[in-house]
C-alpha cells in the first residue's frame, strides 16, 4: 500500500511539473520551460538530458537497457519525451527512436500496454 501511494504522489508530481512547463512555454518563457524540463529529466528520472538531445541514441538506448525504473516512472517518461516529440514543428528520427524503445521496454520487459499509449507509439512510428 505504502508503495502504491508513493509511486501515485511521484506520478502527480511530474503531472505537476509538466503542466508548469507547458504553462511557461505559453507564455513565452522557452528557456526556463527547457531548463525545468531538464532538471526534472536528471532528479526523477537519472536521465542526463544530453542524452535525449544527442543525434546519437546508442547512448540512451545503453541507458534505458540499463534502467532500473519501475514501469510507473517509464510511463511517466514516455509522457515527458511524448510532450517533448510533439513540440517539434518536424518532431526529429532520434527522440522518435528513443519513445519508441521505451514504449517497447514497457510492453516486453513490464507486460504493460496502455490504450493512450498505443496510439501515441503509433504516431511516433511515423518519423522512424
Amino acid at each position: 500500500m505504502y508503495k502504491r501511494d508513493l509511486i501515485k504522489s511521484e506520478i502527480e508530481n511530474l503531472a505537476l511539473v509538466l503542466a508548469k512547463i507547458l504553462g511557461l512555454k505559453q507564455i513565452g518563457k522557452v528557456l526556463e520551460a527547457e531548463q525545468t524540463f531538464n532538471d526534472t529529466i536528471n532528479k526523477d528520472f537519472g536521465l542526463n538530458p544530453q542524452l535525449i538531445n544527442s543525434a546519437d541514441t546508442k547512448q540512451f538506448l545503453v541507458w534505458l537497457n540499463e534502467s532500473t525504473l519501475p514501469p510507473e516512472k517509464l510511463g511517466s517518461l514516455s509522457e515527458f519525451l511524448y510532450w517533448k516529440f510533439t513540440q517539434d514543428e518536424n518532431p526529429n528520427k532520434q527522440l522518435a527512436i528513443m519513445l519508441n524503445a521505451v514504449y517497447n521496454k514497457l510492453i516486453i520487459e513490464h507486460k504493460i500496454v496502455h490504450l493512450d499509449q498505443l496510439q501515441k507509439q503509433e504516431h511516433v512510428k511515423k518519423y522512424l
